[in-house]
């Protein structure tokens, strides 16, 4: 065994300080917190749209990283996560580690300001509109950030096969069956 050799700590096949593997820690340390914290941290860093439209500007990037709690197994944090991993695996390679991380913040930064768009919309039709958001709901989740990622995808890739629950779908067209269910 070479002295000189040192052994970094590694998950995944990547070092730990890598950006898939930040992000993905971060989540799962947010999720712990939550089980702790009941629901404090969603009122609070949850993306609320009356809240947001009164000067909690933060929501808009913090709720991607808060998961539901509801089920006794992170079932929405095994599902963001996998998507985020994946498409990362091929996204990185191609634009860059920095490019990759704007990538993301944007695209949660950019899922947030269009719930918000929601239900400022939904608010202003009379509140009732099922398919839009409500302005006093929370929204919590890293879907907005995984959606980005997957159109980025779609572009690079966009005869590619993705597995999307069941079925097998092109790339190109995936965002568009993912948001349809």
């Amino acid at each position: 065994m070479s002295g000189n050799r040192q052994e970094k700590a590694q998950l995944f096949g990547n070092p730990i300080t890598h950006p898939l593997n930040v992000i993905l820690i971060i989540n799962c340390l947010v999720y712990i917190l939550q089980n702790f914290a009941d629901q404090q941290l969603v009122f609070r860093f949850g993306l609320i749209p009356d809240f947001v439209l009164h000067g909690a500007f933060w929501q808009v990037v913090t709720y991607g990283f808060l998961h539901s709690t509801a089920y006794p197994i992170p079932v929405h944090l095994m599902f963001n996560m996998y998507g985020f991993y994946m498409l990362g695996t091929y996204l990185i390679p191609i634009l860059g580690k920095q490019k990759f991380v704007l990538l993301y913040a944007l695209s949660q930064l950019g899922g947030g300001l269009l719930v918000v768009f929601s239900a400022l919309l939904n608010s202003i039709l009379g509140g009732n509109i099922i398919l839009l958001d409500h302005s006093n709901i929370p929204t919590i989740g890293a879907s907005g950030a995984v959606f980005g990622l997957l159109a980025v995808f779609g572009e690079l890739f966009p005869q590619s096969e993705l597995l999307l629950i069941v079925f097998r779908i092109k790339a190109k067209n995936a965002i568009w069956v993912s948001l349809a269910i």
